[in-house]
């Protein structure tokens, strides 16, 4: 049927379909006439023959042309589509002005784009484009809405080189240290929306201890000796996660300390345990100056040894104090504080705050709530037997004025069967 159709629209083809042989035959001769080696005098072009219509080629377009496209809801697409080869966006970037690139990337649709341009672009021409476009505007697409993500694309693809000896990536890591460093951009950076997540995607990808110590020595000079700063940026949403990767991946203990120390100012510590974003930077300082204070070689420094030490038992004190830790342990997310304070610290400090609780016969408030009842699951794993007795017969006496047991009471009533 197929051979029929085709005769009928090309009657000079009869001839030559009744001389061939094979299918093989048929199929050379179709993918001849395809590369214009064999055409008969009266056919037409292959795409004529389909009547399909050839898209104008991208580096045709003018500079007018392509900046309506690249901010058209329905045209950009048809760019994305048409770039898909080195050839193709050589003579793009070749052709189309540098200004007009950073006027359209700084569009919604433009910036989609340049991002589906750039993971098409071979070093050499991402170099050609960071120079020429992103370097000298480096501060605008650090904090504009859509030219960020541009900046960030580049520095993933820059950072998926395994071998790390990219001379662009280094040369993006000086532009961004100097950039920081000028008067008080690090704050205005941190504290714009589309610039925490630059300079996020930066420390995060970069993966270099000497620009992540350089950062947090930076950060430091500018927050060191403002406490509610620091406090505020450690309960932000947004720049929790930065302060928290650099702390988590910073070398120097001291730097550390620094951040401690001024978290624990004002005796604010407590209040940053409640924080839904702040105990995460809570918990992360406590695993760390715990695993500092016990390691091995904690003793090399007395002045390091000695401050971890003050901080570490001055964090037990304030965590451990039986209204903050009641406080904490029916919260979601700093019930996850209360269980590791309960599995890291000594025992003299449980054993101190359980005395506490009994005294002021509390004890059942860390208990018969949605995430307490886990909080006690982990104290009572962790108290010898002589106060476990106590706390079950405690909780046993309270549960005993209840007729009916709600979800969370049946939760402990199965944990004081299990040890008495």
């Amino acid at each position: 049927m197929w051979s029929n159709r085709w005769c009928r629209t090309h009657e000079t083809y009869i001839n030559l379909w009744m001389g061939l042989e094979s299918f093989h035959d048929v199929v050379k001769v179709l993918s001849d006439l395809q590369d214009e080696k064999v055409c008969p005098t009266s056919c037409t072009n292959l795409s004529s023959i389909s009547n399909i219509d050839t898209e104008e080629p991208l580096y045709l377009y003018s500079n007018e042309q392509f900046e309506a496209m690249c901010t058209s809801k329905l045209n950009y697409k048809d760019v994305i589509n048409n770039v898909t080869n080195e050839k193709q966006i050589q003579i793009l970037l070749d052709n189309i002005d540098k200004n007009i690139l950073y006027k359209v990337s700084l569009k919604y649709q433009g910036s989609l784009v340049l991002q589906h341009l750039i993971k098409h672009l071979n070093y050499e021409q991402m170099e050609n484009f960071y120079i020429t476009i992103i370097q000298p505007k480096l501060y605008t697409y650090v904090r504009t809405n859509y030219g960020c993500h541009i900046l960030q694309q580049i520095i993933i693809q820059q950072s998926l080189d395994k071998k790390n000896t990219s001379a662009l990536l280094n040369r993006i890591n000086y532009d961004m240290m100097e950039l920081i460093s000028r008067d008080n951009n690090i704050i205005d950076i941190i504290v714009h929306q589309n610039g925490i997540f630059t300079l996020f995607e930066w420390s995060k990808s970069c993966c270099n201890k000497n620009i992540i110590t350089y950062t947090i020595e930076l950060l430091l000079s500018h927050i060191k000796h403002d406490t509610a700063k620091i406090i505020y940026y450690v309960k932000h949403p947004k720049i929790t996660h930065l302060i928290q990767f650099l702390f988590q991946n910073c070398e120097k203990i001291e730097h550390k300390i620094q951040i401690c120390e001024c978290l624990m100012n004002d005796q604010v510590i407590a209040e940053l345990s409640a924080d839904i974003h702040a105990n995460h930077m809570v918990q992360l300082m406590l695993q760390t100056l715990h695993d500092y204070l016990f390691s091995a070689n904690c003793r090399e420094n007395y002045q390091i040894y000695e401050s971890v030490h003050n901080l570490y038992y001055s964090m037990l004190h304030q965590l451990l104090a039986p209204t903050v830790f009641i406080k904490n342990s029916s919260k979601k997310h700093a019930s996850y504080l209360c269980e590791r304070l309960l599995k890291t610290s000594p025992c003299q400090f449980i054993n101190q705050l359980v005395q506490e609780l009994l005294t002021q016969k509390c004890i059942c408030n860390c208990a018969f709530s949605k995430y307490s009842n886990f909080v006690m699951a982990t104290l009572l794993e962790q108290v010898d037997d002589s106060l476990r007795n106590v706390i079950c017969k405690s909780l046993k006496f309270e549960l005993s004025k209840y007729l009916f047991f709600n979800e969370h009471q049946t939760q402990v009533f199965r944990l004081i069967k299990k040890y008495l």
